[in-house]
């Protein structure tokens, strides 16, 4: 739901030199009309974890603010599991946004307001993993 935002953000941190490891905002959802639905989520999956594994650092983007309406389509664990599956894997963990649930209280999860916010952090780090 949050696709072409989230790609607007990969394309401002590529240009500042980040590899992004994160396929689904690229990928084409073309595969689900020619095999089954179920199949086609599972071979996702296990794509994202490979995409969190070849990552120094997962950036997750916070749901909207409460005050407004979540879409049906963004409500989802998927980013809540990458997340712990990172941290599982001694990824760096920033979250864009929010504080949404308490493993966003950890001490090694790093918050920024915005993309802007985004950007300048990963300049600092100039390629260190923010652990």
């Amino acid at each position: 739901g949050r696709r072409e935002e989230i790609l607007r953000v990969a394309d401002r941190l590529r240009l500042e030199g980040v590899e992004i490891t994160s396929n689904w905002l690229t990928e084409e959802e073309e595969g689900m009309q020619s095999g089954s639905k179920e199949r086609f989520l599972r071979e996702r999956a296990y794509i994202d974890l490979q995409d969190v594994d070849r990552a120094d650092a997962l950036v997750r983007f916070a749901d909207i603010p409460r005050t407004r309406k979540v879409p049906r389509a963004l409500i989802s664990g998927a980013r809540m599991f990458e997340m712990g599956y990172a941290k599982a894997k001694g990824k760096g963990l920033i979250v864009v946004g929010g504080k949404q649930h308490i493993f966003d209280r950890l001490a090694d999860v790093i918050h920024v307001k915005d993309a802007d916010a985004l950007v300048r952090l990963l300049r600092q780090l100039e390629g260190k993993c923010p652990k």
